[in-house]
């Protein structure tokens, strides 16, 4: 139960949280390998990318998670402003799983970090794709389009992530940004 809480926390994007509920499990009992992921994605979330490296390449963790174990792992590379690392561990996901949306997502928010707008546009376009549906990648497409074409042509990106899931954080912020 505290490692389906700490899931739950993490898409919520509450670092903090997990990181607790991950602390306890471990403390009831649960192995720590198959929490090496987590525990990235959680230190990720709390800001000490170093943190999340160590965890996501430590070698008890799950290997069941090679995806999401070396996405965690370019954000990281990422956040710490090592460019050229992040994008070859992106291209190291994109070669377990190239039709992952929310793979092109973060490729398209590392593009827009390294100011490559073109490329940030079309990984965004291929996440949207892939996953029509996905909060995540309409709102993506929402800041992507007001950079491009101005407030007003954002607010259609955002009305369609909110009417999939109208309490989809980062969605409303955006929305109330642009408006």
């Amino acid at each position: 139960a505290r490692i389906v809480q700490a899931r739950v926390l993490l898409m919520l994007g509450n670092g903090r949280g997990a990181q607790d509920e991950l602390k306890r499990a471990t403390q009831l009992g649960a192995p720590l390998g198959p929490l090496r992921h987590l525990r990235a994605h959680a230190a990720l979330l709390l800001g000490d990318p170093e943190t999340a490296i160590k965890e996501a390449a430590a070698p008890d963790a799950d290997a069941r998670e090679p995806l999401f174990r070396t996405r965690i792992e370019a954000q990281a590379l990422q956040a710490l402003g090592r460019y050229a690392e992040s994008a070859q561990a992106f291209d190291r996901a994109l070669a377990l799983a190239p039709r992952d949306s929310a793979l092109w997502a973060d490729i398209a928010r590392y593009r827009i970090a390294t100011g490559d707008m073109a490329a940030a546009l079309a990984a965004s376009d291929r996440a949207l794709a892939l996953a029509p549906a996905s909060v995540d990648a309409l709102t993506l497409k929402g800041v992507l389009a007001r950079d491009q074409y101005g407030l007003a042509e954002s607010l259609r990106w955002f009305d369609a992530a909110l009417k999939r899931n109208r309490d989809y954080v980062p969605a409303l912020t955006e929305y109330a940004a642009s408006l």
